[in-house]
């Protein structure tokens, strides 16, 4: 005889792409282990979705998304921000060589990614721990507040986008130690990333690539070059140690300084340390202009952007770290890497 119930294929939910809208969890006693786990459960967008990493993750492969957003929104946080203290929040740590988060959905509708902190921890010639590839739908992408952090060799890169379909919005984000920068090789002509910070890249800090998009506040210091293939873009109040943010390089713009001397421009240039890449009342302090981005209402730090002129350059407002008592030391791995940025605290 033949039984009905010996034709029954035992499925798992996670075989499925079964998750389209509500909240979950990624991390130790998640609903997710992993990003990539995560991100392979996603079906078409029925509504907001949004997953929150809740302790440190290793991945060992990329997490994509290429289903479509349905007009709804994509969120990827953390219940744990860091506020730029690279010795807070929950890391993402990438043991391999590949692209971290890959955001290729379709449109319309928006992902907005906000308060991670990736790590590379395995060699990689210079992929993304943020990418997007070919989209045909456009979307609005708002990534900001993010923490990138190449590893003791330089591996991988910040950033590498290369659609010009979907709008993209970056902010608050701090970057080194990279094989590449941020590596904007196709993006919308209506984007901006402003108030953003790389620091000692093998090649490019940011990389324009020739597309017409306009970059604000930004500053890049000890990368091979800071500031490349800019001559298309709009360029307001950023800041380079070499030549390459002149005012003259960028297709307009104004404002832009060249030449600063990062030591005396932050409070700290070791990776270890809480104040790492915080700013002084250096030439980046006062030196930018007002944020365009309508969310871009306060440093990476959580200190809010003034209601006046007073805008940093970078990610950071200028924090309260002003000195009038105690012992502090001055050196490489000291409070302060120079007397001139220790007496600017005075």
């Amino acid at each position: 005889p033949i039984y009905e119930s010996s034709a029954i294929l035992n499925v798992s939910a996670f075989d499925l792409n079964a998750v389209s809208s509500g909240s979950y969890t990624v991390g130790s006693g998640g609903d997710y282990t992993t990003w990539v786990l995560a991100f392979a459960d996603i079906a078409n967008l029925t509504g907001n979705l949004t997953f929150t990493l809740i302790s440190d993750v290793t991945e060992t492969s990329v997490a994509s998304i290429t289903e479509s957003l349905g007009g709804f929104t994509f969120i990827c946080t953390s219940n744990l921000p860091h506020y730029g203290n690279v010795n807070n929040g929950w890391k993402i740590s990438l043991n391999y060589s590949g692209n971290g988060i890959v955001v290729s959905p379709e449109g319309p509708g928006t992902v907005n990614i906000h308060d991670l902190y990736f790590v590379r921890v395995a060699a990689d010639g210079g992929n993304g721990n943020i990418a997007c590839n070919t989209v045909t739908t456009g979307f609005t992408a708002n990534i900001h507040d993010i923490l990138h952090d190449g590893g003791p060799s330089n591996w991988g890169s910040p950033m590498d986008w290369n659609s010009t379909t979907p709008i993209l919005n970056m902010w608050n984000c701090v970057a080194w130690d990279h094989t590449y920068g941020y590596y904007l090789r196709g993006v919308n002509a209506s984007s901006i990333v402003e108030n953003c910070t790389i620091k000692n890249t093998t090649n490019d800090g940011f990389f324009i690539g020739g597309q017409a998009f306009t970059v604000r506040n930004c500053v890049g210091i000890e990368n091979t070059t800071d500031f490349d293939q800019i001559g298309s873009a709009t360029g307001y109040n950023n800041a380079s140690d070499d030549a390459t943010a002149a005012d003259g390089n960028w297709a307009s713009g104004s404002g832009n300084i060249i030449n600063i001397t990062p030591a005396n421009e932050f409070v700290s240039l070791v990776d270890t340390r809480s104040e790492f890449l915080q700013p002084t009342k250096g030439n980046l302090h006062d030196g930018g202009i007002a944020p365009s981005i309508a969310g871009n209402i306060a440093g990476i730090r959580g200190v809010a952007r003034p209601s006046n002129t007073f805008y940093a350059i970078g990610a950071s407002q200028l924090f309260d770290v002003d000195v009038a008592a105690g012992n502090y030391t001055i050196g490489t791995l000291g409070d302060f890497p120079t007397f001139n940025t220790a007496f600017l605290q005075i």
